[in-house]
């Protein structure tokens, strides 16, 4: 009985064996290195392209699975892999890789030249089923009007990556074979029609790209029908109607981006309330520059997890909810140009320890913050343009070591600078300071720590009340705007020289005398000067011929 059973897996083992190497051999087609069907249908491909002879120089010899891009099965020799990204191949040709029976991998995407319209086009699509990995970003395919048929005859496909193709027909389907997809990439292209009622029946998708695409229309309730959704990005589309409260289902969402579109109503519905799983994971929300109304939702605060929250350009009325100040994983908030008022305190600041970027510019806000009060963050971009901020300079800035970008425009200051601002000065690429009334000196500056190759600072202390003498010293400065202040005395001879980068210099309507420097003329970069409206006199340089960018130029009333 025992020496049966032994025979019997004996057997069984040999049979194993002889199927294992029947599927290595592969019949007479498998030479040990490249199959021989294989090789020729990559041939084929190659020989469609455009300038044949030089493009995949390595695909020579009978060895495919040496050429580049080419990756074999280390026991059957099949081609699983075919990554031909970035590789320069051009053309218009119908793919067709059928007989690359187990192919896994395509990767043919950003082969596209701007000199070259279009540098890979695909006029027709056929992949063996096999395929789980598909990447055509950058090839056009607007002759393809079947892709969807295409795609759909793949039940093992994982990942596709369709990005800035040129498709103009989404495409129907009775039924979704490629149930399987986790990313699909549909952004920038031209569909000009409603989010297809197919794409919500894909419910393992992890990562969902539809921004820039001319979609219309609304986001379905059955969004929720997506539960394993980690990102959607929906932006720059015209997406309009209520954002569906089913959104708030969507407990593995990360990242939601719905911005630069025609979305209205309020938002309480979804981010309200008790606001389902998604206050749990969410992290990135992006709702600018839509038509949303409405108060900001209080529970807003209980999304701990929140790093970027941008509502900026829409129509959010009623105060800034205390609550957003608990949220201490936040980096980004963006709340400018709505209809908000009333007070922000340091409350609404107090834990926000991880913040780089506050925007509120654009609002009735009325910042009132303790002078004592030291920030728990280091902000890079400040926007509190229009708010009602002064009449003193804020305090709490002398704390904001790395600031880069600051915005108080409008902003009802009434005040000198501080001494303490030229401590704080060295990071700034952009201060705007405009439509207030600051007086005394001009602010020093330190020499800007540059962070990025050809970085430049741009200055605009337009229409305020500082007096005094213009120094060099005071800036280093590619745009320089002064205009409309109290400024008197003669423009520095070494100008040009302090500041080599400058490209716009508008000292007009102040009360500068004395005469036009001739050493403006090295500025070889200036592309406006405007000195009008001066006590300027004198004899006018004659050198501006020399200054190649020079565009405008204003000495009216010299």
């Amino acid at each position: 009985m025992g020496t049966s059973t032994a025979n019997v897996v004996e057997i069984l083992a040999l049979l194993i064996l002889l199927q294992s190497v029947s599927s290595f051999c592969n019949g007479d087609n498998f030479n040990g290195s490249c199959i021989k069907t294989e090789r020729e249908a990559l041939v084929k491909f190659k020989s469609s392209l455009l300038n044949n002879s030089n493009s995949l120089p390595s695909w020579v010899g009978d060895d495919c699975c040496r050429w580049h891009g080419v990756t074999c099965d280390d026991i059957t020799g099949h081609v699983v892999k075919l990554v031909l990204s970035r590789a320069s191949i051009m053309g218009n040709i119908s793919l067709h890789l059928g007989n690359l029976s187990n192919l896994q991998y395509l990767d043919l995407s950003w082969n596209h030249d701007l000199s070259v319209n279009p540098s890979l086009a695909i006029h027709s699509l056929h992949f063996p089923s096999s395929l789980k990995y598909l990447y055509l970003s950058y090839v056009v395919l607007d002759k393809c009007d079947n892709w969807l048929q295409s795609i759909n005859m793949l039940p093992s496909l994982i990942e596709l990556e369709l990005w800035n193709c040129e498709l103009s027909i989404i495409g129907d389907v009775s039924h979704v074979n490629f149930t399987s997809l986790e990313v699909l990439d549909l952004g920038i292209n031209n569909f000009h029609s409603t989010i297809p009622s197919w794409l919500y029946n894909i419910t393992k998708l992890r990562h969902l790209v539809l921004q820039s695409s001319a979609f219309r229309g609304s986001l379905s309730t059955d969004i929720s029908n997506l539960n394993s959704l980690a990102s959607l990005y929906a932006g720059s589309n015209s997406l309009q109607s209520n954002v569906p409260n089913t959104l708030n289902r969507l407990c593995n969402l990360i990242e939601l981006d719905l911005g630069y579109n025609k979305f209205s109503g309020e938002i309480s519905g979804t981010f309200g309330n008790s606001s389902g799983c998604i206050k749990n994971s969410l992290e990135n929300l992006y709702l600018l520059n839509n038509s949303f109304s409405g108060s900001i939702p209080d529970n807003l605060g209980q999304f701990k997890r929140l790093k970027v929250l941008f509502l900026s350009k829409n129509s959010f009325w009623g105060s800034i909810p205390e609550s957003l100040g608990q949220l201490y994983n936040l980096e980004r908030l963006g709340l400018s140009q709505n209809s908000l008022h009333g007070k922000v305190s340091e409350l609404h600041l107090l834990n926000l320890r991880s913040l780089i970027e506050l925007s509120m510019g654009g609002n009735s806000l009325v910042f009132d913050i303790d002078p004592e009060w030291i920030p728990p963050f280091q902000l890079d971009s400040i926007d509190l343009s229009s708010c009602e901020v002064g009449p003193s300079f804020p305090e709490w800035l002398k704390t904001q070591k790395s600031i880069r970008f600051l915005e108080m425009s409008n902003a009802s200051i009434s005040d000198n600078i501080p001494d303490w601002f030229e401590n704080i000065s060295s990071n700034i690429v952009g201060l705007v300071l405009s439509y207030n009334q600051l007086f005394g000196t001009l602010p020093t500056f330190r020499k800007l720590n540059t962070t990025y190759a050809n970085e430049y600072r741009i200055i605009l202390l337009k229409s305020n009340q500082f007096d005094g003498f213009l120094s060099c010293s005071h800036f280093d400065a590619t745009i320089l705007d002064i205009s409309n202040n109290l400024l008197h005395g003669q423009i520095p001879q070494n100008l040009s020289e302090m500041m080599p980068s400058l490209q716009l210099l508008s000292l007009s309507n102040n009360y500068l005398n004395g005469t036009v420097p001739a050493t403006l003329c090295r500025s070889g970069s200036l592309q406006i000067l405007d000195l009008s409206n001066n006590h300027l006199s004198g004899r006018i340089p004659s050198c501006w011929g020399n200054l190649p960018s020079l565009t405008v130029i204003d000495f009216s009333t010299y």
